[in-house]
């Protein structure tokens, strides 16, 4: 009889912790897809700019032409 009751105050106790952390552990599906966009984006955005970057230093170094002779 003891054994029982100790089991039930222990899952009264427990019960809105695992409750409280399922929630927190969860994947929201709503907003994942919402994340992996910024994501991508931002991607995109980074590979424009080392982009721009590249083109502006090949115009430096292969469109100045032969300075000094």
């Amino acid at each position: 009889m003891e054994a029982a009751e100790e089991t039930e105050t222990q899952t009264r106790v427990v019960s809105p912790f695992e409750n409280q952390r399922r929630s927190v552990e969860c994947v929201s599906l709503d907003e994942e897809p919402a994340r992996m966009i910024n994501y991508q984006n931002a991607n995109e955005s980074a590979a424009r700019g080392l982009t721009s970057r590249d083109e502006a230093s090949d115009t430096m170094i292969n469109g100045m032409g032969i300075v000094g002779r």
